[in-house]
């Protein structure tokens, strides 16, 4: 009879027990340390990426409980085994998952994109998951040799399905994030966004290779080193995606209270950085007669203070330009008590309310450029 049907060990080598045991060690301690790491960071205990991390963080010692159960004791324990890998196992796979679905959208803006890959989530964990399940009591039946075969392949399917689910979340984190790296080339940011990209692209490869391992332990049929392994893995995996999503959420909403809600902002944000607004008249002695239209435009800057900003003229660069406002300024007369003729300056009267974007050309002698220095997000 297969070594993954049952209880027992028999038929296991005194190395191998003793590797299943450090593995499902190692998971535990693991899940430890990432509880209170979750009960310490998490100012809100509420939404889908809480929730999520919580439930396939516990997942994790159901699922080595049941092994442990399974491996070292008595048979007649072996449908509490399968009831504890059972809920463990769905927890620790599709809750992970969930975990970097849930902050997809910081990189990911594509709403349809989304729903699609939460419909691969849900369909993948109803197939998979409902087909293993009762293969897991079927092992511990009476007559397991019925469902020696048919677990057999299925363990493998899901497997595979699994190893290709978490290929395309992690390929969307790498590709989209390639894509906002080259923005920040362009914007002209610092170097502290472009390594935190960095850091999320070689945390998404860890993740497909430690995915790989687990591939090829089932296909090489080491089934008992594959499930004790599988639950390090994913707890190990819990660790990186913790750090590199919670560092995502802070660059991308420009503040450093952890929100859990897989959309939600905080309602006040605090801004890392400051921007520095600088305006430039050309020709400033020439005094402007009537109407006199003004461009404005923001563009992405170089990294510096604002002092450095403002003792400098505003850097043309192809491509910078984000988004230029016209603005009308008019101009009228007026005689004091004395028949003197006096100036007078009104306030903006309108503005064009449709962004365009602009090349830069054709300024006027009186026009004035707002320029946008911008320092990271």
């Amino acid at each position: 009879m297969a070594s993954s049907f049952g209880s027992g060990t028999e038929g296991f080598s005194k190395i191998a027990v003793y590797i299943i045991i450090v593995f499902l060690s190692l998971a535990m301690y693991n899940v430890f340390e990432l509880t209170f790491i979750i009960w310490g960071t998490f100012k809100r205990h509420a939404g889908l990426y809480f929730w999520s991390f919580l439930g396939a963080s516990w997942g994790i010692p159901f699922y080595c409980a049941g092994f442990l159960v399974k491996y070292f004791a008595p048979s007649s324990l072996g449908y509490l085994a399968a009831t504890l890998i059972a809920f463990g196992w769905v927890a620790m796979v599709t809750g992970q998952s969930l975990v970097l679905w849930s902050r997809l959208h910081l990189v990911l803006r594509n709403r349809v994109r989304l729903k699609m890959i939460l419909w691969m989530i849900l369909v993948d964990a109803f197939l998979c998951h409902g087909a293993i399940i009762p293969m897991i009591y079927g092992s511990f039946s009476n007559s397991p040799e019925p469902w020696v075969q048919p677990y057999s392949i299925m363990e493998k399917i899901q497997v595979t399905v699994f190893f290709i689910q978490e290929i395309i979340i992690s390929s969307f984190y790498i590709i989209e994030t390639v894509k906002l790296m080259k923005l920040e080339r362009t914007m002209g940011n610092g170097k502290a966004s472009r390594r935190l990209m960095n850091h999320l692209i070689f945390v998404n490869f860890v993740i497909i290779l430690l995915d790989i391992t687990i591939l090829g332990l089932e296909y090489a049929d080491q089934y008992q080193y594959q499930t004790s392994y599988k639950a390090f893995v994913y707890s190990t995996k819990l660790k990186l995606e913790f750090t590199i999503l919670n560092r995502l959420v802070e660059m991308t909403t420009g503040n450093k209270d952890l929100s859990s809600g897989p959309r939600s902002r905080t309602h006040h944000t605090h801004n890392r950085t400051g921007i520095a607004l600088d305006t430039y008249i050309s020709d400033a002695g020439v005094k402007p007669v009537g109407d006199v239209s003004y461009k404005a435009y923001a563009m992405g800057g170089e990294e510096g203070s604002s002092s450095e900003q403002t003792n400098r003229a505003p850097i043309r660069r192809d491509n910078a330009v984000m988004m230029t406002t016209e603005i009308m300024v008019h101009r009228e007369d007026r005689n004091d008590d004395e028949g003197r003729s006096i100036g007078r300056k009104s306030s903006v009267s309108s503005t064009m309310g449709q962004a365009k974007t602009f090349d830069g050309g054709n300024l006027s002698k009186s026009s004035s450029e707002l320029h946008l220095a911008s320092r990271g997000y």
